[in-house]
């Protein structure tokens, strides 16, 4: 019971972390796009939070197809995750350009879409490596005479 606790807290940490790195990347994607590359003053970031509801579910959805919520086991774990994450990043972003040719709102540039595909990447790789593997980092079984290990 108390494992079962414990992996249900550990995916909602992956989830909300998740969630607020997407959104971060997106966000950062539009300031290195229009802040620090063209400095284009009409652009505001009030159409991509409009936008951002829709990437953040699709990004999700390519995250759990992918297995990223699945624990991982193997000789190198990490990598593994990391793995996950470029392929996740990878079909999400896929999935958010197609939508965005469907979404009428959805803001114009593409620019932003592939810088939010290179900084999320990078940064929920690194929160992925950050975070513990599984629940058995958290929570160890008594060993055969009562004593945790």
């Amino acid at each position: 019971m108390k494992q079962k606790l414990i992996s249900i807290i550990l995916l909602t940490f992956k989830l909300g972390t998740d969630i607020i790195l997407i959104c971060a990347s997106f966000i950062l994607s539009f300031v290195v796009k229009f802040k620090l590359i063209t400095a284009n003053t009409e652009a505001t970031i009030s159409q991509y939070y409009d936008a951002m509801f829709f990437v953040t579910v699709l990004m999700l959805l390519a995250f759990y197809f992918v297995g990223l919520y699945k624990e991982r086991k193997g000789i190198l774990p990490e990598l593994d995750e990391v793995i996950a994450v470029l392929a996740g990043v990878t079909i999400g972003t896929i999935l958010v350009t197609a939508f965005s040719f469907f979404y009428k709102n959805f803001p114009g540039s593409r620019w932003v879409v592939l810088y939010a595909w290179m900084i999320s990447a990078v940064l929920i790789s690194f929160s992925r490596l950050d975070q513990p593997p599984d629940q058995k980092t958290w929570y160890r079984q008594p060993s055969r005479s009562g004593h945790r290990c």
